[in-house]
């Protein structure tokens, strides 16, 4: 007998995830290259674009470092130009590199033109990019060995093994691995008690992301939050007065772990306003700007100044980051009724 379960979704506007499996509502994510489709965030931005500090927007560079490949946080100074040019002056711009300067397999060159990124598959050695017969590697030892690796894969335990790669883990369902065994199970499932397997859990909790082997809910989705005494992903009414307004994300209770565009966290942990006007990051303090919102440059005195060719509000942007309290507020009643 079929439980009407939905096993796929509209894959270009929404994506599966929960206990039971509904579909979610994507985050349209211009010129996003890599996307976490259960994260629901942007991983690696295209070319010309940096990732915002929410990772649900990818923001063009407001000044334009052309054929830069790669910014600083602040989408104002290169940090890698394209394999074609190398950083010169204060890394704002990238000048082209002359046939007798390019070096075979570099990605990325120094403002002195010599080689500090290889191309995938080989490893940089004084300045020069060797080949390795080593695989799947993060970080490598040498040519020859791994030194780290990355998510679902494992360092050849045989130490002897020439060339000593990074083994892929097999474990269905599974999204983190800690060595060869599962850290994390995908959405509604359960990990075994060696870690080995990720199986469907017989009494799904409401708004469960992952289960430990008793089913025990360990993860819920957000912005649900877990209580360690029930094991409920719920938020108790009562609990509403904890709750940061200026908080974009809670972590797995009601502290705050990611302020709303414009905000910082204080010594005491809460969400302040930024002094600059137009600023989507600040550093503590609130005084100094990190990042700008989009449709703002950093001019020479660090104040965020509105681009005049695009038409921006910047009020829009702050209450579309913010959404969070909203959020809350508005499932509060649905939570009250559950429980």
């Amino acid at each position: 007998m079929s439980d009407f379960r939905c096993s796929a979704c509209e894959e270009a506007t929404h994506f599966l995830s929960g206990s039971p499996p509904f579909c979610h509502l994507r985050t349209a994510i211009s010129n996003c290259s890599t996307y976490h489709a259960t994260l629901d965030e942007c991983a690696t931005c295209a070319s010309g674009f940096y990732l915002s500090v929410d990772k649900r927007s990818c923001e063009a560079n407001p000044v334009g470092v052309q054929f830069c490949e790669m910014h600083e946080p602040s989408g104002t100074i290169c940090k890698f130009c394209d394999s074609d040019h190398s950083l010169f002056g204060a890394g704002d711009i990238c000048t082209a590199l002359t046939p007798a300067e390019k070096q075979a397999n570099c990605r990325a060159y120094d403002q002195s033109k010599r080689c500090i990124r290889c191309e995938a598959g080989h490893l940089l050695v004084n300045f020069a990019c060797q080949a390795t017969s080593a695989q799947n590697c993060e970080t490598f030892a040498s040519p020859s060995a791994c030194a780290t690796c990355g998510n679902m894969f494992l360092l050849n335990p045989d130490s002897a093994a020439n060339p000593r790669s990074c083994l892929p883990v097999s474990i269905p369902d599974c999204l983190e691995n800690a060595l060869d065994k599962c850290s994390l199970c995908d959405a509604g499932k359960k990990l075994s008690v060696d870690g080995s397997s990720c199986s469907s859990v017989g009494s799904p909790t409401p708004n469960c992301f992952s289960y430990d082997s008793n089913e025990k809910c360990v993860r819920c989705e957000t912005p649900f939050i877990l209580n360690p005494e029930t094991g409920k992903c719920l938020i108790e009414e009562s609990m509403e007065r904890f709750l940061d307004p200026n908080c974009a994300h809670f972590s797995l209770s009601p502290e705050c772990n990611t302020c709303r565009a414009g905000y910082f966290f204080d010594a005491d942990g809460k969400c302040e306003s930024c002094e600059i006007e137009g600023c989507h990051f600040c550093a503590r303090g609130g005084a100094r700007c990190n990042l700008c919102l989009t449709g703002y440059f950093m001019d020479q005195k660090g104040e965020c100044v509105q681009n005049a060719d695009v038409d921006f509000d910047s009020f829009d942007v702050l209450e579309d980051l913010a959404g969070s309290a909203r959020l809350w507020k508005g499932l509060l009643g649905v939570w009250a009724s559950m429980l």
